[in-house]
């Protein structure tokens, strides 16, 4: 009997919002930026031992490519908006507002990053600074009637 989760040679891939890690999965300090250690080890064995091909992630608004024991991790950049000085604080390449387009032939599964020409990056850095987040209105003292 097969079961509907049973995908005999096929190419499993995992969607999920953080990033598994941000360099190096064995790096136990907080992070606010990826999966926390405690439950990383187990989630990576998991996807290890269950031959997952891609792990596909955002949150940081940052395109990139990275492998870990041969598991394909790839970041999704934003569509909407950017803290580009904080991005470069963490050594990131300047972001650029895009989409992950992929690819999946039979077996076997690619991606290409998309930048549409007209579509803007949108730095929220001097807004970050003036109000702590891009979910908080500005404060009254910066609305005017």
């Amino acid at each position: 009997m097969r079961f509907p989760w049973e995908r005999p040679g096929r190419p499993l891939m995992l969607f999920q919002h953080l990033p598994p890690f941000e360099n190096d999965a064995d790096d136990s300090a907080f992070t606010a930026a990826a999966v926390p250690y405690a439950p990383r080890g187990r989630l990576l064995e998991t996807c290890v031992r269950n031959k997952v091909a891609v792990i596909a992630c955002g949150h940081l608004h940052v395109y990139r490519q990275m492998h870990y024991r041969g598991i394909q991790i790839v970041w999704a950049p934003a569509t909407s908006f950017f803290n580009i000085i904080e991005k470069q604080r963490r050594g990131l390449a300047a972001p650029r507002a895009g989409y992950i387009e992929w690819h999946l032939h039979g077996r076997a599964i690619s991606h290409r990053l998309v930048e549409p020409p007209l579509m803007i990056t949108h730095d929220v850095g001097a807004w970050n600074a003036a109000v702590g987040s891009t979910t908080k209105l500005p404060p009254r003292s910066l609305i005017r009637a």
